[in-house]
């Protein structure tokens, strides 16, 4: 930064795009800059050489450590802080993206420690991740021992990953590799995670944590398989029984927790079946109301305060409880399709209970709706507001034609679902959320990105879906279809 700044003299505009790739490297330089017009050029080298330690000094005495987690839905590792993700119950995975010497060494460990104390599970291992660290001084070394002696009364093991080559010659100098168990000194991410998870607490993993963050969680949580008695899951998880389900709620709050205000009491509410929250853990994946844990055929239930949305309709308990999981399903399919007014939309399964959903939700929208069904339906499809039916026999490139539908709100897949595409206009929209005509589909790439089509896929429910659902069943946008009514003891009947 220094030699920048002489060579400012000569090309000044060049301060701006020092400025802007690191702002302590501008001011020194404008500094050196400005101080060798007025002063001899040697005075202002040195005043730079001092003000560019200090800038050092100052950036690596507090150096970031970073707790990282896996997002399953990306399939890759992240900073968990920053994109607010959990981490494993019993696996806590910091970074150090500094090195660490006399400066800075009692603040790292202080930090990790401070990291430690913040979570209230019971973790059992703490993985350092050192591939950033390229230099850590005797002092360094003092304070990891420290490290170990503090998790050791812990009872937690301290496990070191991707050490480079000049830290791992001074751990060895120190003798600090021999103090290391064999085993916890590992090369990258994936041997980690493998090392560590065979030596967590399995019976935890299965009954208390809520999380499938590794590739290893499904093999002990119970990998789902089609045709096995635990293929129930929601979440991809085996049931857990006993197990009270019901997703569909409508009721009035009788109690609440000593956080939540008690003027609530009494309010009349729905409930959001797909849960962010249980227990006062923060869900991801989320989990289903009934399936992961207790719902609602019971004369009472629990659930985190945020999924108990009030109502105010004239409507019968009976009737507002056929709204929450079929048509918050569909307002989701809709929402991520970005259903606006005016769009052309193809509904596959319109006579389904989503599906129908689906056609009233559209209309409430704006929007054109043909309804796929078979002609038995197609009366009950129009009183609904479908604006036309087509059947499954026809062909969807005839009707409603090739490149004629702005979104596809599909529910069924099957083999028709090439024509879904083809229906779809040049940059149009698909959400799925069902696969009842089969699952396996074939896809012509070049269909896709041809017509620079946008696929979806629709199980978690976005922040705002339910909150939207409430506001158009309270305005009478849409109406509820119950067959049938049961009482709860003829639940084993049926």
């Amino acid at each position: 930064m220094v030699i920048s700044a002489v060579l400012l003299l000569f090309h000044p505009k060049d301060v701006f795009k020092l400025w802007k790739m690191n702002r302590h490297d501008g001011i020194v330089a404008i500094t050196v800059f400005f101080i060798s017009l007025i002063a001899a050029p040697d005075y202002a080298l040195l005043i730079g050489v001092l003000m560019s330690l200090i800038f050092f000094l100052w950036k690596t005495m507090r150096p970031s450590i970073t707790r990282i987690s896996k997002d399953p839905y990306l399939n890759m590792f992240v900073n968990a802080d920053l994109y607010e993700k959990p981490s494993c119950p019993q696996l806590l995975h910091l970074r150090s993206d500094n090195v660490i010497y006399f400066a800075n060494a009692g603040y790292t460990i202080e930090s990790i420690l401070g990291k430690l104390d913040q979570v209230e599970t019971p973790v059992k291992y703490l993985l350092l991740d050192l591939q950033a660290m390229g230099f850590i001084d005797i002092t360094g070394i003092d304070e990891l021992r420290v490290l170990m002696e503090e998790t050791k009364e812990r009872q937690i093991k301290v496990a070191y990953m991707g050490i480079n080559q000049p830290v791992r010659e001074t751990f060895k100098n120190s003798t600090f590799i021999e103090e290391i168990e064999p085993d916890l000194l590992i090369e990258n991410r994936g041997q980690a995670i493998q090392v560590i998870f065979d030596q967590l607490d399995h019976q935890y993993c299965r009954e208390v944590c809520p999380y499938t963050l590794f590739n290893e969680c499904p093999q002990v949580k119970g990998k789902k398989k089609d045709g096995d008695s635990d293929d129930a899951s929601w979440a991809g998880q085996p049931i857990h029984f006993p197990r009270i389900q019901g997703a569909d709620v409508c009721g009035h709050i009788v109690a609440v927790g000593t956080e939540i205000n008690a003027s609530r009491i009494g309010e009349r509410v729905l409930i959001e079946p797909c849960l962010r929250e249980a227990n006062k853990k923060i869900l991801d994946p989320p989990w289903y109301f009934g399936s992961e844990c207790d719902g609602g055929f019971a004369e009472y239930t629990l659930v985190a305060a945020r999924h108990a949305y009030k109502i105010d309709s004239d409507m019968s308990d009976t009737d507002l409880a056929s709204f929450p999981c079929a048509y918050a399903t569909a307002e989701n399919l809709l929402t991520r399709a970005n259903v606006q007014s005016e769009e052309r939309v193809l509904v596959t399964g319109a006579s389904g209970g989503v599906g129908s959903a689906a056609v009233q939700l559209a209309k409430a929208r704006g929007a054109y709706v043909w309804a796929m069904t078979r002609p038995s339906k197609s009366d009950a499809l129009h009183e609904l507001g479908a604006d036309k039916t087509v059947f499954r026999e026809t062909d969807l490139r005839e009707d409603p034609g090739t490149n004629s539908v702005d979104a596809v709100i599909d529910l069924v897949a099957g083999d028709k679902w090439p024509h879904y595409l083809e229906v779809l206009r040049p940059g149009g929209r698909y959400a799925v959320a069902g696969a009842i005509a089969g699952p396996l589909v074939e896809l012509d790439v070049r269909t896709l990105y041809l017509k620079d089509l946008s696929l979806f896929g629709c199980t978690v429910l976005e922040p705002e879906v339910f909150a939207n659902l409430i506001k158009r069943i309270e305005h009478g946008d849409i109406k509820p279809l119950v067959a049938q009514t049961y009482r709860l003891e003829e639940i084993s009947d049926y």
